[in-house]
C-alpha cells in the first residue's frame, strides 16, 4: 500500500514537472514543482537511509535541487544549494560505491547554474575540495568557473584556505589560469 502512494506520487511530481516544464509556466511555479519534487524524494531517502536508497532516490533528490538552483535567482538559489551541500554529504557517506555516480550526477548538473549563483557557497566548495581531494573533480572544476568569473571575490577564500605553494604551481602549471591576474 505504502509503495504504491510513493508511485503514483512519483508520477504526480513527474507530471507536473512535464507541465510546467513548457515556455508558459513562470519560473515560480516550476520551482515549486521541482522544490516539492526534492523533498517528497529526500523524505524517502532519509526514511530508508541506505546504499540502494541513496542510489535510487537521493541522486534524484539532488538533481531536483539542482534545478530549481538552475531556474532561481543568486539570492533564492541559496536554500537549495544548502540542501544540495548536505545531500552531497549524505550520499558520500552512504557507502564508497555511491561516489562515481554522484560526481556523474553532478557533473551534467551544476554546470547549468550560473556561477553568481555560487558565488555565495565559495567556502562550502572549498571546504568540500579540502575534505574530499580524491573525489572532487567536479567541484574543482566548479570552483573554477567561478573564479574565472569573480576572480576578486574567490582569490581571498583560497589564499586563505589552501596552502600557499599548492596554489602557486597550479598557477604555473596553467591549471588556474584565472589567478595569472592575481599576485601573492
Amino acid at each position: 500500500m505504502l509503495n504504491a502512494r510513493r508511485e503514483e506520487a512519483n508520477r504526480a511530481f513527474s507530471a507536473a514537472a512535464v507541465l510546467e516544464d513548457d515556455s508558459s509556466a513562470t519560473a515560480s511555479s516550476t520551482t515549486a514543482v521541482w522544490k516539492h519534487w526534492g523533498n517528497h524524494l529526500e523524505a524517502l531517502f532519509l526514511n530508508n537511509y541506505s546504499e540502494n536508497t541513496a542510489l535510487n532516490v537521493g541522486l534524484q533528490a539532488l538533481a531536483c535541487f539542482l534545478e530549481c538552483a538552475r531556474i532561481t535567482s543568486s539570492t533564492k538559489s541559496r536554500p537549495f544549494i544548502a540542501r544540495v551541500f548536505w545531500l552531497i554529504k549524505m550520499i558520500y557517506s552512504a557507502g564508497s560505491s555511491l561516489h562515481q555516480p554522484l560526481e556523474e550526477s553532478l557533473k551534467r548538473s551544476v554546470g547549468g547554474i550560473p556561477a553568481a549563483n555560487w558565488l555565495f557557497w565559495v567556502n562550502e566548495i572549498v571546504g568540500d575540495v579540502k575534505q574530499r581531494p580524491s573525489h572532487t573533480g567536479t567541484m574543482t572544476e566548479l570552483l573554477a568557473s567561478v573564479a574565472e568569473a569573480y576572480p576578486q571575490q574567490v582569490f581571498p577564500v583560497l589564499r586563505a584556505n589552501l596552502d600557499v605553494r599548492k596554489v602557486r604551481e597550479r598557477v604555473a602549471k596553467g591549471k588556474w589560469r584565472f589567478f595569472k591576474i592575481c599576485h601573492f
